[in-house]
């Protein structure tokens, strides 16, 4: 149950991040369900056994193999065997399940999964002799008591790690602070609330020793590697940690003048460097995009990629055009929640000399561990880097660079300009055949179509909820019309029970659906139906799984859908903020705080109780609550018009880039800006002064 280290790239993506759904199968007469993790996440094929078996990535197999492959695999102190007898109600199932499934735990404690793995591993060492008394193997028949026993234990020290980060965030906020003393004596109060001993202790040690006002970032970063946080020790450690909202403040003051002004001359490379996770394509999209708008903003020189892909997208990544940009790719490991460490280059050839040589290095949205670790004087002089949206994954890259935020004072999102187009440029034959009888519809179809139907977006990995918000979203706004969606699934759904593992029958009901409707196509491209009833009387709902859409369709139908969009990673999110769409955000745990910005910003421009605000609340919550359709959908437009403008890194790009490589190419300029950065800081000049006086220098060297 308490497995701790992944499995290696031998295992397909299927069998190390499989639903929860796939576990928790409704119907049959299973007096026991087994599952093996060795990876933090269930098996994908359920397990109907008269008897308790074995099953190692997902086959079922003989004790006898199964103890023979953990010897050989080296498992003995990892693996556990998961016995879980089904009772009434899938709620009591899944609090047997939870542990099983680091990332659904740490969703439901609203606890970053960084800080769940941590704490299971330390949890490990303890808890697993007390699993294993009386067994001569680490197979154990697992117990409610000791279910609940390992998820308190968990929770307690993910908990208590994240009271510390939160009262360190605040410490480093009071760096300069005056009245730092009574600063330290509130968070030893806070202290009190940690549960693990252990950890309580270092820290009140740590805040005791943080007294001297010197030694505080030391002191910090020595606590936060105990606890395992990754990061390296730069001049300034905790830098993107721990932010002083004044520094925020006078880079973005940087960046606005240095968009202004001339491209820094010249004809280095500009290199940027990232990995794509197995979750997805977003941050390879993020890349091309970043190396498209660099293309266009300073022509003269030349843009590289340099990009390690999970071998789950091997052969699927597109490359740009050459006159754009020169990629180097290639495939290797499979991380869906952080990178892998990459103590050897995948490359053919060393990538090094590319960065080394190169005018400026961007490392992200995921840069890339390990392999780049010892270019240490690149990424101090001419180094960007950018971590995923809100997220505190490669720290050690973010030491020195920016964060790609939604906050109120950080570089913004990657947003997307508005296009016009139509439903004939789309071209998912599944999907138009469904929806409008024909791969080449009429004008009149399409105008019939939307007039009776309204079409909903779901592009989440677990959509249970959002099915219920669509419905619940389509009978206020628009009670007259057929509810469709548009669900691209990557999953393999082909029976009526895979479909009713995805749906709440209970909830549908009372919202007033009388059947559902399956679409899809099989390989030859035929239409297939699965229809399942609900109750006597009530309206169909059609959910259209139309395969995996190409970039564009994706855009186009996120574009033509209802306003209320479901939605899961970056891309996803910033696709529907950039349509002035409302986001049905799915959330993941180490991606809360990107939830929390955006409904802090919701709250900045139209107050608590304003529709949208109260409606992102209930997507946190997972309750549907009853809404203004008019307010929430206009409310919902003003937000994507807000973000464009004031919250989009593509406009910041070119300042970011600029400002960069003046620092790096101009030493006298360098000098300079830290002078005028430390008077800032020490509050001898205003904001006004500080932009004033940057302007009068850039005018002076012919940039601006």
């Amino acid at each position: 149950m308490l497995n701790i280290l992944p499995l290696g790239p031998e295992y397909s993506n299927k069998q190390r991040a499989a639903p929860i759904q796939s576990v928790l199968g409704r119907g049959g007469n299973k007096k026991e369900r087994v599952l093996l993790t060795v990876t933090g996440t269930p098996l994908q094929d359920n397990c109907k056994l008269e008897k308790m078996r074995y099953a190692v990535a997902g086959k079922i197999i003989s004790k006898e193999e199964a103890l023979k492959q953990i010897k050989k695999k080296g498992w003995q102190k990892n693996v556990v065997i998961v016995v879980n007898s089904p009772q009434k109600g899938s709620q009591k199932i899944e609090q047997q399940f939870v542990l099983v499934n680091q990332a659904s735990f740490a969703k439901r404690q609203g606890l970053s999964l960084m800080k769940v793995h941590q704490a299971a591993k330390k949890s490990n060492k303890e808890l697993f002799k007390e699993l294993s008394q009386g067994s001569s193997s680490p197979i154990i028949h697992q117990n409610n008591d000791f279910t609940r026993l390992a998820a308190e234990r968990i929770k307690a020290i993910a908990t208590g790690q994240s009271i510390v980060k939160e009262a360190c965030l605040k410490l480093r906020a009071l760096h300069n602070d005056s009245e730092k003393k009574d600063a330290i004596d509130e968070y030893l109060q806070t202290a009190e609330q940690i549960p693990d001993k252990l950890l309580k202790k270092r820290f009140q040690k740590m805040l005791q020793n943080g007294q001297d006002l010197k030694k505080l970032d030391k002191v910090l970063n020595k606590f936060q590697n105990t606890l395992g946080w990754e990061t390296k020790d730069y001049e300034n450690p905790l830098a993107s940690l721990f932010e002083n909202p004044k520094e925020i403040e006078f880079r973005s003051a940087v960046w606005d003048i240095f968009q202004q002004s001339k491209p820094i001359a010249g004809q280095g490379e500009i290199v940027i460097s990232g990995y794509v996770m197995s979750d997805g394509k977003g941050d390879y999209i993020h890349m091309q995009n970043m190396a498209k708008k660099l293309h266009k903003q300073f022509p003269e020189r030349k843009i590289r990629l340099i990009v390690i892909g999970a071998e789950t997208h091997k052969d699927k990544l597109p490359l740009l055009d050459q006159s754009v940009c020169t990629t180097n790719l290639t495939y290797s490991g499979d991380g869906l929640y952080t990178c892998p460490r990459f103590e050897k280059s995948p490359f053919d050839e060393d990538m090094s000399p590319l960065i080394q040589n190169a005018d400026l290095w961007i490392s992200g949205p995921v840069g890339i561990s390990g392999l780049f670790d010892h270019l240490y004087q690149e990424a101090q002089t001419k180094g960007i880097a950018f971590t995923e949206y809100d997220t505190d994954t490669n720290l050690a890259a973010g030491s020195f660079g920016s964060k790609i935020k939604l906050g109120l004072k950080h570089a913004g999102v990657f947003t997307q300009k508005v296009r016009e187009g139509s439903w004939k440029k789309v071209q998912n034959e599944t999907l138009k055949t469904a929806l409008f009888g024909s791969i080449h519809p009429k004008k009149e179809a399409i105008a019939d179509y939307l007039a009776s139907h309204q079409l909903l977006m779901c592009y989440q990995s677990n959509p249970t909820f959002f099915f219920n918000q669509a419905v619940q979203f389509s009978t206020l706004s628009d009670p007259g019309k057929s509810i469709d969606i548009c669900f691209p699934s990557k999953n393999e759904i082909k029976t009526p029970g895979d479909i009713e593992m995805l749906i709440h029958k209970n909830k549908l009901k009372e919202l007033g659906v009388g059947s559902i409707k399956w679409i899809t196509a099989d390989e030859s491209g035929q239409q297939k139906e699965i229809s399942i009833p609900i109750q006597e009387h009530g309206k169909e709902l059609r959910i259209i799984n139309p395969g995996i859409l190409t970039k564009k369709d994706f855009k186009l139908i996120t574009l033509f859908s209802a306003p209320l969009v479901g939605c899961t990673g970056d891309h996803s999110l910033v696709q529907a903020l950039s349509y002035g769409k409302i986001p049905a955000y799915e959330i993941v745990g180490h991606k809360r705080a990107l939830a929390q910005n955006l409904y802090d910003l919701s709250v900045k421009k139209f107050g608590e109780e304003a529709a949208l605000s109260k409606y992102i609340t209930a997507c946190l919550t997972k309750k549907l609550e009853d809404f203004d359709p008019k307010d929430l959908i206009s409310q919902g437009k003003e937000l994507g018009e807000s973000i464009r403008e004031n919250f989009s890194f593509n406009k910041h790009l070119k300042g970011m880039v600029n400002a960069r490589l003046c620092e790096a190419k101009d030493s006298e300029f360098a000098a300079f800006e830290a002078q005028l950065k430390k008077n800032y800081l020490n509050g001898t000049i205003t904001l006004e002064d500080l932009k004033k006086q940057m302007r009068e220098e850039l005018v002076r060297k012919g940039i601006l």
